[in-house]
């Protein structure tokens, strides 16, 4: 085998070994633009119930960005408004300050 074919052989091995040590840590996922749509159109359409839904669902996305989970606790907390719901309303708003 020559030299060069037992380094790459070498660093493929190093690689697999010591790989999973080094891994890359997991990144956050982001919100789909048409879902922060979806909401502010109920929003604009004074369907609170159907922004509350739509920003459950989207809070539920795993390893959810600091900026997008304080946008939806802050659309969810606008549409708790619309229904009259001030004390959730202002539970999340509070959420939305704390997630930024």
């Amino acid at each position: 085998m020559a030299m060069t074919e037992r380094f790459w052989l070498g660093m493929a091995a190093g690689f697999l070994a010591v790989g999973p040590f080094f891994a890359w840590p997991a990144m956050a996922a982001p919100v789909p633009a048409a879902a922060f749509a979806a909401i502010d159109t109920a929003l604009a359409a004074g369907d609170g119930g159907q922004a509350v839904r739509l920003s459950d669902q989207a809070l539920n996305t795993p390893a959810l960005e600091g900026a997008d989970r304080a946008r939806l606790m802050l659309d969810r907390g606008l549409a708790h408004e619309l229904q009259g719901a001030s004390d959730n309303a202002l539970v999340d708003i509070t959420g939305a300050i704390k997630a930024r």
